[in-house]
């Protein structure tokens, strides 16, 4: 892919959910519901959340409002069959809209949520101003106090991606303004691909953007805590040393 389309998963949205069974995300997976926590009758808004991969934890987790907003709607589709699929029809809402433009146009909750995820949302800005137009979204339709959820590239040349050992691979790496393009390949049957951008002010892991938009006591998870990585630490020690990606919590202002 050329440039990092905002539409590109239309073509893979049947396939995407197929990734949950790779290493790559059977440990993303359990990153993801330690940062998310007990939900108990929490509002939940996942940005950029597709087929709800990570939505659905929210519900497990004892969410009472949960809000998908995704550019695809064929992503929306698939998710929305999965929930009817596992008889909960109305446990999750679902909504078109662009993590850069405002959420105005949306039936959101009005005071805010207590969780809000965008998870791989900042590693499709393919400008610093849309990585900070992502980040006001964010902003706006979080409580205060309230967590946000958030998984990054950190890193699109380590070892844990060039070799494909976990099951993803990166190639085509090229420097844009502010930041990097590449082609993320999934070792799946049958495999995908799509496009990433990463921003340098968001893989650097600098605080100054979450700062700039009223976030503080920023928390990487430590992959090391897992039980998978845990249970086989001879095969997860790459991913534990030299991650490309972490999974993140940080807390709005008062």
């Amino acid at each position: 892919m050329a440039t990092a389309e905002k539409t590109q998963y239309e073509a893979v949205a049947t396939q995407y959910n197929s990734l949950e069974d790779l290493p790559h995300a059977q440990l993303e997976k359990q990153l993801v519901t330690a940062a998310i926590g007990d939900c108990t009758n929490l509002k939940v808004l996942d940005i950029g959340g597709g087929s709800g991969l990570h939505a659905r934890k929210a519900v497990d987790a004892g969410a009472t409002v949960v809000d998908v907003v995704d550019v695809s709607p064929s992503m929306l589709q698939v998710g929305q069959a999965i929930e009817a699929r596992l008889g909960r029809p109305d446990k999750i809402r679902w909504h078109v809209g662009d993590a850069t433009q405002a959420f105005s146009h949306l039936p959101l909750e009005s005071g805010g949520y207590d969780v809000v995820m965008a998870n791989w949302v900042f590693d499709h800005a393919t400008t610093r101003a849309e990585l900070h137009d992502m980040w006001a979204n964010v902003c706006a339709h979080i409580k205060p106090r309230g967590k946000l959820v958030n998984i990054r590239v950190t890193n699109f040349r380590s070892p844990v991606v060039t070799s494909g050992k976990y099951g993803v691979h990166f190639e085509d790496v090229e420097e844009i303004p502010g930041g990097a393009r590449y082609t993320v390949h999934y070792h799946t049957q049958p495999p995908f691909s799509h496009e990433g951008t990463s921003m340098e002010e968001s893989y650097s892991l600098s605080a100054g953007l979450a700062e700039k938009y009223g976030f503080e006591d920023m928390l990487v998870l430590p992959p090391a805590e897992t039980e998978v990585a845990k249970s086989d630490p001879e095969f997860y020690q790459m991913m534990v040393e030299d991650p490309n990606y972490v999974v993140l919590t940080a807390r709005k202002k008062a």
